[in-house]
């Protein structure tokens, strides 16, 4: 059961430090950024601060009305003002069959009056006060863990399967046991892409099979048929490097992903071609990819982020910072911002460093998932305490 409060501003900020909390601060950035000598200078304004005794638990939704995430205190969703960060409402949602006490680390999304949260079930709620519209609960998979795709009146969900949900209805259009664990679909152009990963041969039956190899796939979104696979080995030296976790980037002709088995590959949308990987191993790559400009950009467990040519795959630039990336990239124009306890804005052509802010060594905030960004370029973020809209023009 999902239980749904409105929340008053004006009472709200009466609690003081039991309740909510809306603050409008300022900060300048001071200093040499990690890893990185050309610091990009610059002011940050914190335009509203949100605090509930505790942050935020997975990366948020940002649009140019609503400001949606999942607090660390309790499994459920906020609604915010993304102008103004007055609070709207805050839904409580029953994870209780999934036997977890918070939801998946995954970003919530929204259709037109509806939310769609992914709460181990994949649930919507009503964008005006939180109230539940529909809860798809299949009993044989949890299709809300990793972040829904929406494309037009079509709502794609993975769990251990691919699920076409219809917006409206909560109604399930099809679903498919691809006998591998499909991972952060996207969709255009009626087509769904995604990385998927699929047991370690000899090591038991899907999906209680530790994972390894898989394909890359491209599947009909009306008809869940399947336009082509193609099959990205393990590496040699570790049979559970293989297939791809993270979310993959679209271009005109491309979509491209990183590899379980530490390369970037680019497959032809058409065919499903490989058109180019990168020649030698990289880090564990965890942030999946993210296009614009003609660059590819990923980052990963060994620290830094990196950028390739999107025609050739040839290595731009890196990124050093002395933390892993596990947290989704994501762009803020022409820039990519990654979170690694300090938030960090890259120039996706240069690999410049444009801003940054937080981090322990910095007196914090110490940023916990990727950060969300408005179209009008203010940044969403969080720590353990509070959730912030940072100003960074």
């Amino acid at each position: 059961m999902i239980q749904s409060r409105p929340v008053n501003a004006a009472t709200a900020r009466a609690r003081g430090g039991v309740g909510w909390r809306i603050a409008v601060t300022s900060v300048w950035l001071i200093g040499a950024c990690d890893g990185d000598p050309t610091f990009g200078d610059g002011q940050i304004d914190v335009r509203w601060t949100i605090s509930e005794g505790s942050g935020i638990a997975a990366p948020p939704y940002v649009d140019a009305e609503l400001t949606l995430f999942a607090p660390l205190v309790s499994p459920g969703l906020v609604a915010a003002s993304t102008a103004t960060g007055t609070l709207l409402w805050h839904a409580d949602i029953d994870i209780s069959a999934a036997g977890r006490s918070r939801l998946p680390l995954s970003r919530p999304a929204r259709v037109g009056n509806l939310v769609v949260v992914p709460a181990w079930d994949l649930v919507a709620l009503d964008a005006a006060d939180g109230s539940v519209r529909w809860r798809y609960a299949p009993n044989f998979d949890f299709p809300g863990v990793t972040s829904p795709a929406v494309a037009g009146s079509r709502i794609v969900s993975s769990g251990n399967y691919l699920h076409v949900v219809d917006a409206t209805t909560g109604q399930v259009v099809w679903w498919q046991n691809l006998e591998e664990r499909p991972f952060e679909p996207v969709v255009d152009d009626g087509v769904i892409y995604f990385g998927a990963r699929g047991p370690i041969p000899g090591s038991g039956e899907y999906p209680e099979a530790p994972l390894g190899a898989g394909h890359v796939w491209a599947i009909d979104l009306e008809t869940g048929g399947v336009l082509w696979k193609t099959f990205l080995p393990a590496d040699p030296s570790d049979p559970a490097r293989g297939g791809v976790s993270g979310l993959g980037a679209l271009t005109e002709d491309l979509f491209i992903v990183a590899g379980a088995d530490l390369r970037i590959h680019a497959l032809s949308r058409a065919t499903g071609d490989v058109v180019w990987s990168t020649p030698t191993p990289g880090p564990t790559f965890r942030a999946g990819v993210v296009v614009v400009d003609g660059v590819a950009v990923t980052a990963g467990l060994q620290g830094g982020a990196s950028g390739y040519d999107v025609v050739t795959g040839e290595p731009l630039w890196t990124f050093p910072v002395s933390s892993s990336i596990t947290s989704p990239l994501v762009l803020q124009g022409s820039n990519v911002v990654m979170t690694v306890g300090r938030l960090f804005a890259i120039e996706a052509v240069t690999g410049r460093q444009v801003w940054a802010d937080g981090g322990a060594a910095w007196g914090g905030p110490i940023y916990l998932s990727a950060a969300a960004v408005a179209p009008d370029g203010t940044v969403i973020a969080g720590d353990e305490k509070a959730v912030y809209a940072l100003d960074t023009r």
